[in-house]
């Protein structure tokens, strides 16, 4: 890491990323759906429901989105997307992947699969002012919330692997947490357990979640997935973050959260774990500044290509997939992918930490008004014990 970089000037190729990121994501839009979007250009899959989130909520971020054509095109591109939701359970099919998918002969695998998809054909339908017909539940598999599945997969998932139960147990009680909010009280209590249960898992030694023993790349995902989540979206603060500012420090500069893991997420999550800490603290403030800056120009050196995007490995050269399903070959040239791409939001988050005004948004634009308008806000007894109590300002 460059010990003393400088953390108050934008490096000048930062004003350059919007332009070169908003033109490569149409290299990968359908041109028989526009507004859909594939992997990468050499994808044999037209297009997937992750992917297309993924690139409309790039454009959006972006203030492109009036690139993607409007009219009669974009109302068919809604229609089938919701013509895809399952009527059962409210999840969504991703038909030309699911030919793909390495376990669809798995009706346990192939649910999974539609109950993530339902998340993504949610936030594609979003950004293109649409919503879904039914409304559906990640926690619940018949069009309703199932509070005791949550705090069951809580209990009872895989922690030696912090960065996936992590994602979805924080993605779980979130969403009971809103409904809480939008007037289902009933729900409070599972919140509360819930959030004490996922707190329960956070290293009081590293601030970041899971056993010291675990790969730092997993312990660091994980406090993403959960500490993020908790921050931005129930504006919770956690413990120990001066633990946490020491562990974003020391395992930069000495290389070792990327010892094991050359994924793009890494410096990623290690970006917005800085942030968190430097919101709450002028703890180490200056060496988490100086981070930010070293993982900007990390993001750019190693994941940076030449087509104008950004791949999830410094080679980009391998073959892509989701869900352990490949849907493109190998290449002999490096190219980017819609994963890679949309990880250099990393770098609006970067600028909105160091007040940086390059005209780079981040991807937490507005979470503090977003906080102060819902209708519980959380607190940690000394114990560690959530609780939920009516915010005051409403």
């Amino acid at each position: 890491m460059t010990p003393h970089a400088d953390t108050t000037q934008p490096p000048e190729w930062l004003r350059q990323v919007r332009h070169h990121v908003s033109s490569w994501v149409h290299s990968v839009m359908s041109a028989q759906h526009p507004g859909l979007f594939r992997m990468c250009v050499d994808a044999h899959v037209p297009w997937d429901l992750q992917s297309s989130a993924k690139g409309l909520h790039i454009l959006q971020r972006h203030d492109a989105l009036d690139t993607v054509p409007n009219g009669p095109a974009r109302a068919d591109t809604i229609r089938l997307l919701q013509d895809l939701q399952d009527e059962e359970t409210g999840f969504f099919r991703d038909p030309i992947f699911e030919e793909h998918f390495s376990a669809r002969q798995d009706p346990a695998a192939l649910l999974k699969l539609r109950r993530n998809n339902a998340k993504w054909a949610n936030i594609a339908l979003r950004v293109l002012g649409a919503e879904p017909r039914r409304a559906f539940f990640r926690t619940g598999t018949g069009g309703d919330p199932d509070p005791e599945a949550v705090l069951k997969m809580i209990r009872d998932g895989d922690w030696s692997q912090p960065w996936g139960i992590g994602s979805h147990a924080a993605q779980g009680v979130r969403e009971l947490f809103f409904l809480a909010c939008e007037g289902r009280d009933d729900l409070v209590p599972y919140v509360e357990r819930g959030l004490t249960m996922i707190l329960a898992h956070q290293n009081p030694h590293t601030g970041m979640i899971g056993d010291s023993s675990l790969p730092l790349f997993q312990q660091i995902s994980g406090a993403l997935k959960v500490i993020g989540n908790f921050q931005f979206s129930l504006g919770l603060k956690v413990p120990y973050l001066r633990q946490l500012a020491d562990a974003c420090v020391t395992h930069h500069a000495d290389g070792s959260f990327y010892a094991e893991s050359d994924s793009h997420c890494i410096p990623r999550n290690v970006a917005e774990m800085a942030w968190v800490c430097l919101l709450h603290s002028d703890y180490r403030a200056e060496e988490l500044r100086s981070t930010l800056v070293d993982i900007a120009r990390q993001y750019q050196d190693v994941f940076g290509k030449p087509d104008g995007g950004y791949s999830p490995t410094p080679e980009g050269t391998q073959a892509y997939s989701w869900n352990g399903t490949y849907l493109s070959e190998s290449s002999s040239t490096p190219r980017s992918s819609i994963s890679g791409t949309n990880g250099s939001g990393c770098l609006g988050m970067i600028c909105a930490a160091l007040g940086w005004e390059v005209g780079f948004p981040s991807m937490h634009d507005g979470w503090q008004e977003r906080v102060a308008n819902l209708r519980y806000e959380v607190t940690l007894s000394s114990g560690g014990s959530a609780r939920l109590q009516l915010r005051q300002s409403l």
